[in-house]
């Protein structure tokens, strides 16, 4: 055999071993929202986190499993809301903040956590501190009013180190600012003039941005932008009330959440998880066919990356394989 189908082989085998997996909320199985995470087909359905005794919202993930995957997440333990951080297993968790005002919750590259933290008069500041507690600072010297714990409020783009926060007063517009600044505002992304445009989330190359927008009651949709500046053309998917859009590792796919009903950001939109690419086309509910129908909220994709001597085994098998003929 060639070596270079044995090269062939040996990517293959470590293509294969990768896999695109989707973190969820859903609270059909347990009194209040549980963590659970899923293949990206809607199958092998799995328990991280289920015997957590308060509310929780907003999760996100930094890392993989072999270079210390974190979740972090936000709850109302003890009547106000902090950030706390476990695992896949669901070790802990353990709670970072204590100044009980946090509202969502966001890794940047590095893995600190950057959060929404309200300050006075129903308004929200950008916050980072570090996994032990430490280090706490604002980021941009704005506030933001923004919606309460119903969406995923900001989004941070690891390649631009660059948050996008979603803040309304007469409707929702979404800012930009740099993660690198110490006091800088974030500025205004110009829309067009839907109602309201909110949950913004850069693709993993940084060239667009998925948000959602009022088209009026009952039809809020995920809207794709092909200019991270947020204007031209745009796609549109979702209807009803759609949320929370997370993009898969290569941006293929975005997955959303889409509700029937709406509570303006009150609470937690629940409903069906959903995943569509980025032009509109094969859309897929994931979750209608589950234990968890009409019970989910929050998706977030991420990435399995497979252990480097289980990858390397692998490999070497095929390889062994591939002398002796049998490839």
């Amino acid at each position: 055999m060639h070596a270079s189908i044995v090269v062939a082989s040996i990517t293959l085998a470590a293509l294969s071993l990768h896999a695109d997996r989707i973190l969820f909320l859903s609270s059909n199985l347990t009194e209040r929202f549980a963590l659970y995470t899923m293949a990206d087909d809607g199958t092998d359905i799995a328990p991280v986190l289920t015997n957590f005794a308060h509310p929780i919202w907003s999760p996100a993930i930094s890392g993989d499993q072999w270079t210390n995957m974190v979740i972090a997440f936000v709850s109302s333990a003890s009547s106000v809301s902090n950030i706390f951080l476990t695992d896949l297993s669901g070790t802990g968790p353990a709670m970072v903040t204590n100044s009980g005002r946090a509202l969502a919750v966001q890794f940047d590259a590095a893995g600190t956590i950057h959060y929404l933290r309200q300050a006075p008069g129903s308004r929200y500041g950008l916050w980072r501190i570090n996994r032990n507690g430490t280090g706490e600072r604002q980021v941009f010297s704005n506030a933001f009013q923004t919606f309460p714990i119903g969406f995923q409020s900001f989004h941070i783009d690891t390649n631009r180190n660059e948050a996008l926060l979603s803040s309304f007063s007469i409707r929702a517009d979404i800012f930009r600012g740099s993660l690198a600044s110490t006091s800088a505002a974030a500025t205004l992304i110009t829309y067009p003039a839907f109602l309201d445009h909110y949950a913004p989330a850069a693709s993993p190359d940084s060239t667009r941005i998925a948000y959602i927008a009022d088209y009026g009651t009952g039809d809020h949709r995920v809207v794709v932008s092909p200019n991270i500046n947020g204007t031209q053309a745009y796609v549109q998917a979702g209807g009803w009330y759609s949320g929370n859009p997370s993009w898969s590792p290569d941006g293929s796919w975005i997955a959303y959440t889409r509700s029937r009903s709406s509570t303006f950001g009150a609470n937690t939109y629940v409903g069906d998880i959903l995943k569509v690419q980025p032009d509109g086309s094969g859309t897929v509910n994931l979750t209608t066919n589950t234990v968890h129908r009409s019970g989910c909220a929050f998706p977030l994709f991420y990435n399995i990356v497979p252990e480097p001597a289980a990858a390397l085994a692998a490999a070497a098998a095929l390889a062994f394989a591939a002398r002796r003929g049998r490839l």
